[in-house]
């Protein structure tokens, strides 16, 4: 994977929900929903983006975007971070 060519995003979605193109680069905190998941960051190829963020969408997992930064969900009291 071209590290160059990806974009980071945090999740709570489990590993069994990244495609192609999807990397775990560390795990930085922990989740308050779906069993205490952990929050990983995650490295997507830029071509595969729509698709994975998609994938965690349609599990009900929560992902960072322009619209919803990391801030939003430890603010709710969904995640706590390291």
């Amino acid at each position: 994977m071209n590290i160059a060519a990806t974009i980071e995003i945090l999740t709570d979605a489990p590993e069994v929900y990244d495609g192609f193109g999807t990397k775990t680069i560390g795990i930085v905190g922990t989740s308050k929903r779906h069993g205490g998941n952990a929050v990983r960051r995650v490295a997507i190829e830029r071509d595969h983006f729509e698709w994975q963020t998609g994938r965690y969408a349609s599990g009900s997992y929560y992902y960072t975007s322009e619209r919803c930064p990391v801030e939003s969900w430890v603010r709710f009291g969904d995640w706590v971070l390291s």
